[in-house]
Formats: structure tokens, sequence, C-alpha cells
């Protein structure tokens, strides 16, 4: 009987866990987005949106090392609408190296983290249709792998 208990409580507690992990991953896959594109080598973006695409707009990183770890990344851009163009910014380390990012939010929180990858909030997009553009750069030549710009499905 206390086995059966064991393994119920067992069900109970990892299934919940399992799926919420699985559900935030999948929901950060740039992939899977509702809309994404990928960073350019030179780390310019450019995502066009429209119909009832709209929502928390996210930067998806692979980087070479460990994301747990310090990382000095830095995405700004803008959202441009037919009546308005409005900036946005963030950086993911406190200390960034990079020009001009001492005057942009820092990043506190990074979600589905895995390794060398993982996603931070940009901005929110209400207006549509728009065009975000911007760009990526690095504290260090190279730390970044690869880049997607999205919106969750």
């Amino acid at each position: 009987m206390a086995i059966i208990l064991s393994v119920i409580m067992i069900t109970v507690i990892v299934v919940p866990i399992v799926l919420v992990l699985r559900v935030a991953f999948a929901t950060h896959d740039p992939k899977r987005a509702a809309r994404h594109v990928e960073v350019d080598a030179d780390g310019k973006f450019r995502l066009e949106l429209d119909g009832p695409h709209h929502g928390e707009l996210y930067f998806r990183f692979e980087i070479r090392g460990d994301s747990d770890s310090s990382y000095d990344l830095v995405v700004r851009g803008t959202v441009e609408t037919k009546e308005a163009k409005e900036s946005f910014g963030v950086r993911t380390a406190q200390n960034s190296s990079v020009e001009g990012a001492g005057e942009l939010p820092y990043a506190s929180s990074t979600l589905a983290v895995s390794g060398g990858r993982g996603s931070i909030l940009l901005t929110d997009v209400r207006r549509v249709p728009c065009v975000i553009t911007g760009r990526v750069d690095t504290g260090s030549p190279g730390e970044l792998v690869r880049g997607w710009v999205y919106l969750p499905g």
C-alpha cells in the first residue's frame, strides 16, 4: 500500500512539473512561434507583423558558453506603425561593455534556459501592422552564435 501511495504522490508532483517545463520550452521555441525572424550575421533583424499577430516580443539567443554565467548582449530596436515609432532596448549584463548600454533596462530574468540558450523579453507589441527593426550587439566578439526575434504562438 505504501508503494502505491508513493507512486501516486510522485506522479502528482512530477507530471505537472514536467508539463510546465515542456510548455515553457515550446512557447520559447522560435520555430513554433506565431512569427519569427533570425538575426543576421551582422546582428540586424527585421520582422513585419500584420493581421492578428501581436503581444510580447522576445529575443531567443544561443551563445558560446553557458547562459547561467555572465554574458553581455544588447538588443535595441524600433516598432514602427503608420501612427508612431517606438524604441525599445534591453541589456543582459548589469555592467555591459557595449557602448550606450548603461541607459537601457537590465533583463533580470532569462526564460527557457538550456545550456547556452535563453530568451529575454524585449517589448510589448500592441499595434499592427508594424515593422520591427533592430540590432543585437555583444560585449565580446563571437559571443552570439545565433539569435531570433519572435512572438510566441
